[in-house]
Order: structure tokens, then sequence, then C-alpha cells
């Protein structure tokens, strides 16, 4: 039953040797780290006294702020280290409640469409024993319990990938002094296991794809062009109804994952076919789409204006070339999270919504001059606000 304080004595070390602006610190909190530019970071630990999971995070505290407690806490192996005690709770390894806490980070995912790796460290299958005893007995009870319940929570997540990572033969779990030959052998399993993994990922099998293909990739992942297309009929609709705009189309616009420079393109839209922008792809933030994904806000653009001079939106003569010269006005805002009490800044986008018509941009009554500077109206800036939070909730499903 080790007390644990010489770990929290090791780790507070390392972590200013790593950061020395945090050096002059006692404890080192979640905001700390924050404030030295590192990862985002999120412990587990099991609560004994409650049966739940003990989440530590920047904006989870209820266990207090301290990473080293924290960490001190996540590895309270039973029988090995004492338990910690935090507001009269007593916390163990986080393994006893969730032996894979991929659940962590589902919540990025559902805003952000950011996929979650979990590496998994796993026992080779063994030879059944030929004298099954009651320690054995006892020990897979016990493994069951860790592991079936993490393995049934990943079936239901979404944007969380497990990567099982196989140990190599001769390696425990509570060996404590890995000689450098088997820490070689961990590190090249890991590897291996990684690698295979990524390359037949499908997110980056398709950024090697173009077009058309690449397009049918996304609609895979996000869903058919059927469920998307009443809501994309339905804005089209109300836009020419309550607006001057005449011959409307709508489209969505998704990130392709590309590398840098990173991209999107149009996967869903109505009134497209036939026309040379179906698969348009632009740079992120390149085009009237690409200002209200950066901004996060409304966007406007006049097409004849953008067409003489297309580098000021970010596009190059052949980009723009792509959309049809017949339309004339264009209406953008990203698909994001409506904001919460307490976020910091608006949401990351995880698309965008584009409107487009033949009718210029002063007859649609989308804007109005105040001065020199086109203002939106509250009617087009409702609906489409409305229409991109419908897409939202579609997409993230």
């Amino acid at each position: 039953m080790y007390a644990g304080e010489p770990l929290k004595r090791f780790l507070a070390g390392k972590i200013k040797e790593k950061r020395p602006e945090l050096s002059s610190h006692v404890d080192l909190t979640f905001e700390h780290l924050e404030r030295a530019r590192c990862l985002p970071l999120k412990i587990v630990a099991s609560d004994l006294t409650t049966r739940k999971p003990a989440v530590f995070s920047r904006h989870q505290t209820e266990y207090g702020a301290s990473v080293l407690d924290a960490v001190r806490a996540s590895t309270s192996y039973p029988f090995v280290f004492r338990p910690i005690l935090k507001n009269d709770r007593s916390l163990v390894d986080g393994g006893l409640a969730s032996n894979l806490p991929a659940f962590l980070f589902e919540g990025e995912f559902r805003t952000t469409r950011v996929p979650a790796f979990a590496f998994d460290l796993v026992s080779a299958p063994t030879a059944a024993p030929t004298n099954y005893d009651l320690g054995r007995y006892c020990g897979d009870l016990l493994s069951t319990a860790l592991e079936a319940s993490d393995e049934l929570l990943r079936v239901v997540l979404q944007g969380v990938y497990h990567v099982p990572v196989r140990t190599p033969p001769g390696i425990e779990t509570l060996n404590f002094r890995l000689s450098k030959e088997d820490r070689q052998r961990l590190f090249d399993a890991g590897h291996q296991e990684t690698t295979t993994f990524l390359n037949g990922f499908a997110p980056i099998q398709r950024v090697k794809q173009a077009g058309y293909q690449l397009k049918e990739l996304l609609r895979t992942e996000y869903g058919p062009p059927q469920r998307f297309a009443p809501v994309l009929y339905g804005l089209a609709k109300q836009i020419e109804k309550e607006t001057g705009a005449r011959k409307v189309r709508t489209y969505v616009m998704l990130p392709t994952g590309r590398p840098e420079p990173t991209t999107r393109i149009v996967v869903y839209g109505y009134g497209m076919e036939g026309n040379p922008d179906v698969d348009l792809e632009l740079p992120l933030e390149a085009g009237c789409s690409g200002l209200a994904w950066r901004d996060r806000v409304i966007v406007f653009a006049d097409l004849v204006e953008s067409a003489a001079n297309p580098e000021k939106w970010g596009l190059t003569i052949d980009q723009h070339a792509k959309v049809p010269s017949t339309r004339k006005s264009m209406m953008c805002v990203p698909i994001q999270r409506e904001t919460m009490p307490g976020d910091q800044g608006n949401p990351t986008p995880i698309g965008t919504l584009t409107v487009d018509s033949t009718t210029t941009l002063e007859k649609t009554g989308w804007v109005t001059k105040s001065g020199e500077t086109r203002v939106a109206p509250g009617c087009s800036s409702r609906i489409m606000v409305s229409w991109a939070n419908v897409l939202y909730h579609l997409l993230r499903r």
C-alpha cells in the first residue's frame, strides 16, 4: 500500500522541466497547463463512494483542479496504491470505472466532428489453463467486468475509434521495471498497430480522392442526399417566397480533411445538377462561404463584383469561373452548434450553408445599404440561421 507522494513529486518535476514558466507553482492545475499552451487534458479516476467515474479537467473541478492529485488518483491501482481522499470521497484507479474512458471525448466530436482515437493496451490471447482454479476464475470475472462495459460503450459512441495494441509476450500489467528492450518492444507494437489502423482509416483514405469520389465518401460518412434534400428544397422555396431572390440554389460544403491547405467541397445541394460547381472544392477560408466559416457570421457577396476581382475573396480566376455566370448574388452562413452560456467564442463550424440566385444582390432584399456598408435585415439572417441549425443536427447524427 504505497502512499503515492513520490509519484506526485516526480510528476511535478517533469512538468516543470518541460514548462519552466510553471516552476514557481507549488501545485499545478489544469488552468496552469492551459496558460502554458499545453494540449487539452482530461483524467479519469473511480469514485468508490458514489460508484461513478471521477473526471478531472479544466472545466470539471468537482474533485479539485490539481493535475497532480488527478494523476495520483487515476494511478491508485487497488491494493498497490492507497486511495486518495478528495471531498470526503475515496478515489482509485480510473480503470475500475472505465478501463478505456473514450466517452470523455464524444462531446467534442458532436461539436467539431473531429474524431478521437482510443489507444488500448490489450493482452494477447493465451491458451486455456489445464487447472482452472478459483484465483483464475476471480481474475477473469474482474477483467470481464472492466472490459465488457467499455466494449458496449464503444459500440454506441460516435466519433471514437478503438485502436487495440497487443502487448508483446512477457510484459505484464504490474511490471513497473521494464527493461530498455521491453520498452522498445512496446513502442514497436504500438507503432505497428497504429500504422495498420491509419492505413485503413476512411477519412485519411478520402483525402487521397478527388472530386466526385471524395464527395461520395463524405456522403457515406454524413448520410445520403435524400436526408438533406427536403431541407435544402425548403430553404430555397422560403428564400424565394420571403425575399426578392429568384431561381435560388442551396448547398452545403463540408471540410474534406485534406492536409494543408485544408479545403471544403460541395456535398449536398438543391438546383446544382448539371452545373460545373456541383463538386466545387475551395480552401477552408476562401470565398464568401470561407469568410462565413472563418468569422462565424452571415456573409453576402455580389458575384458580379467578385468575378471581376476574385483575389479579394481568396479565390483564383479558375475557381471563381466554376460558378455559373448566371449567378449574381450569394449568402452564406456557418453550420455550427448554437452558443451556450459559458462558451468562450463561437463554436467551430462543421460546414457552411450557401444560397445563391440569378437576382442581383441589391434586388434580393437580403441586404440594405447604410452609408457605404451593406447591412442584413432580420428576415434573411433569420431564415439562414434557422435552416443551418436544422442541418447541424442532421449532420452530427
